[in-house]
Protein backbone atom coordinates (compact mmCIF):
# COMPACT_ATOMS: atom_id res chain seq x y z
CA UNK A 1 0.00 0.00 0.00
CA UNK A 2 2.70 2.51 1.02
CA UNK A 3 4.74 1.58 -2.03
CA UNK A 4 1.90 2.28 -4.48
CA UNK A 5 1.13 5.61 -2.86
CA UNK A 6 4.77 6.65 -3.24
CA UNK A 7 4.86 5.43 -6.86
CA UNK A 8 1.73 7.48 -7.59
CA UNK A 9 3.28 10.60 -6.06
CA UNK A 10 6.55 10.13 -7.95
CA UNK A 11 4.59 9.64 -11.19
CA UNK A 12 2.80 12.95 -10.60
CA UNK A 13 6.12 14.70 -9.91
CA UNK A 14 7.67 13.34 -13.09
CA UNK A 15 4.58 14.20 -15.12
CA UNK A 16 4.85 17.79 -13.92
CA UNK A 17 8.62 17.86 -14.51
CA UNK A 18 8.31 16.50 -18.05
CA UNK A 19 5.56 18.96 -18.94
CA UNK A 20 7.64 21.81 -17.51
CA UNK A 21 10.72 20.76 -19.51
CA UNK A 22 8.74 20.54 -22.74
CA UNK A 23 7.23 24.00 -22.24
CA UNK A 24 10.43 25.62 -21.00
CA UNK A 25 11.78 28.44 -23.12
CA UNK A 26 14.70 27.09 -25.14
CA UNK A 27 16.42 30.51 -25.07
CA UNK A 28 16.92 30.36 -21.31
CA UNK A 29 17.36 26.58 -20.87
CA UNK A 30 21.14 26.92 -20.61
CA UNK A 31 21.35 30.56 -19.49
CA UNK A 32 24.43 30.83 -17.28
CA UNK A 33 24.84 34.57 -17.82
CA UNK A 34 21.86 35.68 -15.75
CA UNK A 35 21.88 32.74 -13.34
CA UNK A 36 24.65 31.01 -11.47
CA UNK A 37 23.22 27.63 -12.43
CA UNK A 38 21.32 27.13 -15.68
CA UNK A 39 17.98 25.34 -15.62
CA UNK A 40 19.32 22.21 -17.30
CA UNK A 41 21.77 21.81 -14.40
CA UNK A 42 19.02 22.20 -11.79
CA UNK A 43 16.96 19.57 -13.63
CA UNK A 44 19.98 17.27 -13.83
CA UNK A 45 20.66 17.76 -10.12
CA UNK A 46 17.11 16.91 -9.10
CA UNK A 47 17.03 13.82 -11.34
CA UNK A 48 20.45 12.59 -10.25
CA UNK A 49 19.64 13.00 -6.56
CA UNK A 50 16.18 11.49 -6.97
CA UNK A 51 17.68 8.47 -8.68
CA UNK A 52 20.19 7.76 -5.94
CA UNK A 53 17.83 8.57 -3.08
CA UNK A 54 15.03 6.34 -4.37
CA UNK A 55 17.31 3.37 -3.93
CA UNK A 56 17.01 1.69 -0.55
CA UNK A 57 20.77 0.97 -0.61
CA UNK A 58 23.77 2.69 -2.10
CA UNK A 59 24.79 -0.51 -3.88
CA UNK A 60 21.35 -0.77 -5.48
CA UNK A 61 21.66 2.47 -7.48
CA UNK A 62 21.13 2.03 -11.22
CA UNK A 63 23.09 4.71 -13.08
CA UNK A 64 21.77 6.58 -16.10
CA UNK A 65 24.15 5.70 -18.95
CA UNK A 66 24.64 9.35 -19.98
CA UNK A 67 25.42 10.78 -16.55
CA UNK A 68 28.51 12.95 -16.22
CA UNK A 69 30.82 13.00 -13.22
CA UNK A 70 29.92 15.60 -10.59
CA UNK A 71 27.40 17.50 -12.74
CA UNK A 72 24.89 17.09 -9.89
CA UNK A 73 26.84 19.52 -7.69
CA UNK A 74 26.43 23.27 -7.62
CA UNK A 75 29.81 24.91 -7.11
CA UNK A 76 32.40 22.70 -5.45
CA UNK A 77 32.37 19.01 -4.60
CA UNK A 78 31.36 18.51 -0.95
CA UNK A 79 34.50 16.50 -0.11
CA UNK A 80 38.22 17.26 -0.22
CA UNK A 81 39.85 18.65 -2.24
CA UNK A 82 36.58 20.60 -2.81
CA UNK A 83 37.14 20.98 -6.52
CA UNK A 84 35.12 23.44 -8.56
CA UNK A 85 32.64 21.60 -10.77
CA UNK A 86 32.62 22.84 -14.34
CA UNK A 87 29.46 21.64 -16.05
CA UNK A 88 30.39 22.95 -19.47
CA UNK A 89 28.48 20.52 -21.69
CA UNK A 90 24.79 21.30 -21.21
CA UNK A 91 22.21 18.57 -21.41
CA UNK A 92 19.38 19.18 -23.87
CA UNK A 93 15.72 19.21 -22.97
CA UNK A 94 15.32 15.84 -24.70
CA UNK A 95 18.22 14.44 -22.64
CA UNK A 96 16.53 15.54 -19.44
CA UNK A 97 13.20 14.07 -20.52
CA UNK A 98 15.04 10.81 -21.23
CA UNK A 99 16.71 10.95 -17.79
CA UNK A 100 13.35 11.71 -16.17
CA UNK A 101 11.78 8.66 -17.84
CA UNK A 102 14.76 6.55 -16.81
CA UNK A 103 14.50 7.56 -13.14
CA UNK A 104 10.72 7.22 -13.02
CA UNK A 105 10.94 3.73 -14.52
CA UNK A 106 13.37 2.64 -11.77
CA UNK A 107 11.27 3.85 -8.84
CA UNK A 108 9.03 0.74 -8.58
CA UNK A 109 12.17 -1.44 -8.66
CA UNK A 110 13.83 0.65 -5.95
CA UNK A 111 10.72 0.72 -3.76
CA UNK A 112 10.39 -3.08 -3.92
CA UNK A 113 13.39 -3.19 -1.58
CA UNK A 114 12.21 -0.39 0.70
CA UNK A 115 11.89 -1.25 4.37
CA UNK A 116 9.75 1.68 5.55
CA UNK A 117 10.80 1.63 9.22
CA UNK A 118 14.54 1.03 8.70
CA UNK A 119 17.05 3.86 8.52
CA UNK A 120 17.79 5.25 5.08
CA UNK A 121 21.18 4.55 3.58
CA UNK A 122 22.58 8.08 3.30
CA UNK A 123 24.21 8.31 6.74
CA UNK A 124 23.91 12.11 6.72
CA UNK A 125 20.11 11.87 7.04
CA UNK A 126 18.49 10.85 10.31
CA UNK A 127 15.35 9.39 8.76
CA UNK A 128 13.69 6.06 8.14
CA UNK A 129 13.26 4.99 4.52
CA UNK A 130 9.59 6.00 4.22
CA UNK A 131 10.23 9.47 5.60
CA UNK A 132 13.26 9.77 3.34
CA UNK A 133 11.09 9.07 0.28
CA UNK A 134 8.77 11.91 1.33
CA UNK A 135 11.84 14.14 1.70
CA UNK A 136 12.90 13.10 -1.82
CA UNK A 137 9.49 14.04 -3.27
CA UNK A 138 9.68 17.40 -1.46
CA UNK A 139 13.11 17.99 -3.02
CA UNK A 140 11.76 17.33 -6.53
CA UNK A 141 8.86 19.71 -6.03
CA UNK A 142 11.13 22.38 -4.53
CA UNK A 143 13.23 22.47 -7.70
CA UNK A 144 10.22 22.27 -10.04
CA UNK A 145 8.80 25.35 -8.29
CA UNK A 146 12.17 27.11 -8.54
CA UNK A 147 12.40 26.41 -12.26
CA UNK A 148 8.80 27.42 -13.01
CA UNK A 149 9.30 30.68 -11.13
CA UNK A 150 12.47 31.40 -13.13
CA UNK A 151 10.59 30.80 -16.38
CA UNK A 152 7.76 33.03 -15.22
CA UNK A 153 10.12 35.87 -14.35
CA UNK A 154 12.06 35.55 -17.60
CA UNK A 155 9.20 35.38 -20.05
CA UNK A 156 5.85 35.93 -18.35
CA UNK A 157 5.26 32.20 -18.67
CA UNK A 158 2.21 30.97 -16.82
CA UNK A 159 2.27 27.29 -15.90
CA UNK A 160 -0.99 25.59 -16.82
CA UNK A 161 -1.75 23.71 -13.62
CA UNK A 162 -4.01 20.76 -14.25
Amino acid sequence: MKKQILINQYNKCFEMLTEMIKKYDEKIWDDDKNYQHPVWQIVYHLLYVTNIYCSSTEKGIIKWPKQKVNYQFFGKTPWPPFEEVIADEPYSKSDMIEFSEFVNSKIPVYLDDMKPEERCWPHWYDEVQLEFQLNNIRHIQHHIGQIIERQDIASNFKYDWK
